[in-house]
């Protein structure tokens, strides 16, 4: 509390704990990943980070893309190199980041290594 000539202000400063995802999925198999900020509306900007760098479409391929003003990755085919932390951050000041680690597992076998039918 900062106190001045008959004046008291009171600054409250809110700290939240990041909540983190964990999904699993499937090697080769499609997957999406949408950014979860539950207070985002359509227009702002979006960006993301991978494993802390950032996380770009690759013009080179096809295998993964953007939509929905890019709060959207969808996967055609996912692999084991894009397991990781990823992170979307909406460009606008009070607004929460959200973060998933995604775990690509080999093809009938779940983490634990029991046969998926």
């Amino acid at each position: 509390m900062l106190h001045f000539k008959n004046q008291t202000r009171l600054f409250i400063i809110f700290l939240t704990v990041p909540v983190i995802d964990t999904m699993e999925v499937l090697a080769f198999s499609s997957f999406e990943l949408r950014c979860n900020i539950p207070t985002l509306e359509n227009g702002i900007d979006i960006s993301w980070t991978k494993d802390g760098l950032p996380f770009l479409p690759d013009l080179n391929s096809n295998r993964y893309y953007f939509l929905e003003d890019e709060s959207l990755v969808k996967f055609t085919s996912i692999f084991k190199e894009d397991a990781g932390l990823y992170t979307c951050e909406a460009n606008s000041p009070f607004h929460p980041t959200y973060s998933a680690r995604v775990i690509v597992l080999d093809r009938g076998k779940t983490k634990k290594n029991h046969q998926i039918n």
